[in-house]
């Protein structure tokens, strides 16, 4: 049974616990066709409640469907039937529903919602479906039913759509049109969970959970009750879980960027269940030798129905062997992780994180830094307690037996360093230390900087000789080619913090006399030692300037310039740090920490100040490899940073810092080599901790672990997928990128065409060992090969495809993603000028305001991550800065009387006349946007198009780029 509910409010939103905020429409439909709308048009909400219970009775459902059921729908009814006395007593034995507080998460989404277990029925909840399925797609333009109805063509034609603050007057002026919208959408759920539920049902068949539970839980807790079912029959004692961690992981490379086809896809089916059944994979502590035979089966059943797929009659057949197929894959395949630690490229976000990235991990016998590779990602869904530890240096939420490296402080003093899990901490009222910060690894070296290669690395024209470098204009001055490192280093910390860049227009004097473009650079400081320390910079570096202004001194240089602008940025709010800085030695780093500090005024080294979002962020980074810690104070406008050399360089915890939560959602880990230790924390708060072991984190399946031979697995999947790839290469195929478990490639001359590819790729099974098998996973137009697990992919049937996130993210305006599709097809037609015309007529339509769909055009959506309370509190103690959405949802509780909670979503625009605005003193909620007096910020909007704009500059040379995207 599908449910929906329809509610009235003279306010925006409405509230259950307000009197006058009536439930007025309950749409019912079920599975078999049967529908029925309940109405308050001739009785009281108390009638229609008691005829909704009853209704449900009688049609006794064993399942009940809906949109966003749980935080919405059944909260909203249970607490109106409290408000008319009116027993919900919806369970099959006359029961009411029983809620409880729960959470779920979705990559780096946390959802809060009051979950409710109704005696007899499962509850499923479509919007769970949809943000699981997006996890992986990441190309949903939003979770509502709406928006998922017309995602998976899903929506009728003619169908009725209401916006919210229209229900009411609706009500009143033409409920008819109402009821068919609340019916609409019934069905649209109905098809919702009809599409997304299939693998859910058909695993709830095999593994012993009800249907419910095995909706909102992860594989390894699947596999976990095979098992245990078994042992438990056959009366057989759980083996001991393993310690350890793996220190292999999957193959991903990528071999050519760029525009290029056709492509085919061959892909190892099945790569590592394949390889665990033909090498007598098993676990040590399976003493039935339950493994092999499991998977044996559930691979068969998989292929069996993968192959039924092909000679499917319908749709609808083919849709429900597909859901049995993915159910069976859904137990011997494990999901992506999603967390922050610091790599050698900068903090990530782990779903960024890919197995062969390089981190920086702590030793544990020198507590010295290393450079060490990321040998893999896990990922499971977890339901019971976290331990939460918090201070102003320290930030951590994590499973009870994750482990950390700690120092414990007894008899007036701190004893060695020794592991502990974050459970053990509550043995004790002890307070701890954790490993001192220490100065990070370089990667690289250099003694100099040559502009020559900065250059070429950036696309300039230049001309070189003996005097030095300049540009190729026959007038231009010669100045050095290549600067002391330290030199330029400090030069760069100058500038960032306190340069400006002019650039003079051409000018025609009456007399015929010509001036000429100049490039300024200008370094403003007033004071005498400042002042100094510059000029004598300068003269170190031959750079003749001009110092005779008291606000700064300036030279020329067109090539200098023009290399700060792109790797600098241009205005305060743009400043940047060159990330190729981050390679180098903390000797070297101290010169432009030195002048970075000296340029902001606070050569104490007590704090730093910068508008730029990005140079705060690379601030905390810089200060983490010189070993000292560096944090957010606040930001309300300008990023105020604390830098401290002393205190919390060994950052302490009180046992009134760690705390037992209750959890649930998903959880992750990242394995590293030898040291298995990250520089890794929330909110920028980032110290060295013991990596989440797979097996130590929560992860049901350890009970059966074996590291060992979980290691032997990927380093043989890694062997086939590389022999593989040389098969291709010497047919005469062009690899483009390999990803785990298949090979994007352009096939040869003589195998174009669908029967000649499927043929190629079928073949390439005889290159590999026996019960490998290669597949024909798919053949594609074009493809935009972008980064590592990022490309677009053009079908035959027009239909354009993406993968990852770095093209384009759900977090991006609707505008942007819609530009950046745009822009990619027209990349792939090789369509340059349509490209140009496309940036304009985007441009456009931002200055004259033409937004086709109001505001979710431009509005930015953002989850509450955190309570109001919990927000306001770290704001108070200067933990992280004010926020747009939290700023809105304050207003609009104080507003309506309903409070906002973990996990709201907030949509919300940016107003003003400039591209740098504080976002939250210049926001509203995207309902407030009028299209008849529009008051968004045309200049940050613009801004924004620039930035996506960007994407794309890998592609082109620097003026081909500034070309294309311009006016």
């Amino acid at each position: 049974m599908q449910l929906d509910i329809e509610v009235r409010s003279d306010e925006e939103f409405p509230n259950a616990e307000r009197p006058a905020d009536e439930v007025i429409i309950v749409a019912l439909s079920d599975n078999r066709g049967w529908e029925r709308v309940l109405h308050q048009r001739d009785q009281s909400e108390g009638d229609l409640l008691e005829q909704l219970v009853g209704t449900i009775r009688e049609h006794d459902p064993d399942v009940i469907e809906g949109h966003n059921i749980f935080k919405f729908d059944l909260d909203y009814l249970r607490t109106r039937c409290n408000l008319r006395d009116v027993p919900f007593a919806v369970g099959r034995d006359g029961s009411e529903p029983r809620a409880f507080s729960s959470s779920m998460r979705f990559a780096e989404r946390t959802v809060d919602f009051p979950a409710v277990k109704i005696a007899g029925r499962h509850v499923i909840d479509t919007y769970f479906q949809v943000m699981a399925f997006d996890v992986f797609k990441r190309d949903l333009p939003g979770y509502s039913l709406k928006e998922s109805a017309r995602y998976f063509g899903f929506a009728p034609e003619g169908r009725t759509y209401v916006e919210g603050g229209d229900i009411t007057r609706l009500w009143q002026e033409d409920p008819e049109r109402l009821l068919e919208y609340a019916t609409d959408d019934v069905r649209e759920t109905e098809r919702l969970a009809r599409h997304l539920s299939g693998s859910d049902f058909y695993l709830s068949q095999m593994v012993p959970m009800p249907y419910g539970q095995a909706a909102r839980t992860g594989p390894a807790s699947k596999i976990e009750a095979l098992f245990v079912r078994e042992y438990l029959r056959q009366k057989q004692s759980f083996p001991r879980s393993a310690w350890g961690s793996q220190s292999t992981g999957g193959y991903t490379d990528i071999f050519v960027t760029g525009v290029l086809g056709p492509i085919a896809y061959a892909d190892v089916e099945s790569l590592y269940p394949s390889i665990m059944l033909n090498y007598d994979v098993q676990p040590e502590g399976d003493t039935l030798a339950l493994f092999p035979r499991l998977l044996e089966r559930l691979t068969e059943l998989r292929f069996e129905t993968k192959r039924a797929m092909k000679s499917a009659a319908t749709d609808e057949e083919r849709g429900e062997l597909d859901a049995r197929q993915s159910s069976y894959k859904i137990l011997i395949n494990c999901f992506d992780p999603e967390t922050e630690i610091i790599t050698v490229d900068g903090v990530k976000n782990i779903a960024d994180v890919e197995v062969g990235d390089l981190v920086y991990s702590l030793n544990p016998e020198t507590l010295e830094a290393e450079i060490k590779p990321v040998t893999d990602t896990k990922s499971q869904h977890y339901e019971g307690p976290m331990v939460e530890i918090k201070t102003s240096h320290i930030d951590y939420l994590v499973t009870p037996n994750h482990r950390f490296f700690t120092s414990k402080h007894t008899s007036g003093e701190h004893q060695p360093y020794t592991w502990e899990t974050a459970k053990e901490m509550f043995q004790d009222g002890i307070r701890r230390r954790l490993p001192p910060l220490c100065s990070l690894p370089s990667a690289d070296d250099s003694d100099q900087f040559s502009l020559a290669v900065k250059c070429d690395e950036l696309g300039m024209e230049y001309k070189t000789g003996p005097r030095g470098i300049k540009e190729p204009r026959r007038q231009a001055r010669w100045q050095p080619e290549a600067y002391d490192m330290n030199d330029w280093l400090a030069l760069v910390g100058w500038f960032v913090s306190e340069g400006t860049l002019y650039k003079s227009k051409k000018k025609e004097y009456a007399n015929g006399n010509v001036r000429g473009v100049s490039y300024r650079i200008t370094i403003c400081q007033k004071k005498k030692e400042e002042r100094s320390a510059i000029t004598e910079l300068l003269d170190r570096m031959g750079i003749s300037y001009h110092a005779a202004s008291v606000n700064g001194i300036s030279f020329c240089s067109k090539i200098i310039y023009k290399v700060l602008e792109r790797e600098c940025g241009n205005g305060s709010h743009d400043r940047r740090l060159p990330e190729w800085i981050f390679s180098l030695p903390k000797y070297r780093l101290a010169h432009l920490f030195e002048a970075l500090m000296q340029g902001d005024d606070h050569a104490n080294g007590e704090q730093y100040t910068t508008a730029s979002d990005t140079l705060a962020r690379q601030f905390v980074r810089l200060a983490k490899h010189l070993g000292r810690r560096a944090y957010p104070l606040c930001n309300d406008g300008w990023h105020r940073i604390k830098v401290n050399a002393v205190r919390g360089q060994s950052p302490t915890f009180k046992p009134r810092h760690r705390r037992k939560v209750n959890y649930e959602g998903m959880i992750h880990c990242v394995t590293v080599a030898d040291n298995h230790t990250v520089l890794a924390g929330r909110n920028g708060k980032f110290n060295w901790c013991g990596q989440s072991f797979y097996g130590l984190l929560g992860f049901s399946l350890a009970v059966f672990n074996d590291f060992g031979e979980a290691d032997r697995v990927t380093r043989i999947g890694q062997k086939l997928l590389r022999r593989m790839i040389g098969a291709i290469q010497e047919k005469g195929g062009r690899v483009v990128e390999a990803d785990t478990d298949g090979v994007l490639f352009v096939p040869p001359e003589d195998a174009r065409g669908e029967d000649a590819e499927i043929a190629f790729t079928q073949a390439l099974t005889d290159d590999l060992p026996e019960g490998i098998r290669v597949g024909f996973d798919g053949r594609y137009r074009k493809m935009l090969s972008y980064k590592k697990k990022n490309y677009a992919l053009l079908g035959y049937d027009d239909a354009l495809k993406f993968k990852g996130s770095s093209l384009i993210s759900r977090s991006n305006e609707a505008f942007g993603r819609r530009f950046t599709r745009r822009a990619v097809r027209l990349l792939l037609d090789e369509d340059v000028a349509g490209l140009h015309d496309l940036y304009m007529e985007t441009r456009a339509r931002i200055e004259r305001h033409d937004w086709p769909e109001g505001a979710r055009d431009f509005c930015r959506t953002e989850s509450l991550k955190d309570t109001v309370e919990q927000y306001e509190q770290d704001v108070q103690n200067g933990k992280r800065p004010r926020a747009a959405s939290y700023e809105l949802a304050k207003r609009h509780a104080k507003r309506t009387g309903q409070p906002a909670r973990k996990g709201d979503r907030i949509s919300y625009y940016l107003t003003g006349q400039s591209a740098n605005v504080t976002a939250f003193r210049n926001c509203k909620r995207a309902a407030e946007w009028d299209p008849a007096d529009p008051d968004e910020n045309t200049a940050y909007y613009l801004k924004r198009l620039d930035e996506f704009a960007r994407k794309f500059e890998v592609f082109f040379d620097d003026a081909d780029f500034r070309l294309v995207f311009s006016s």
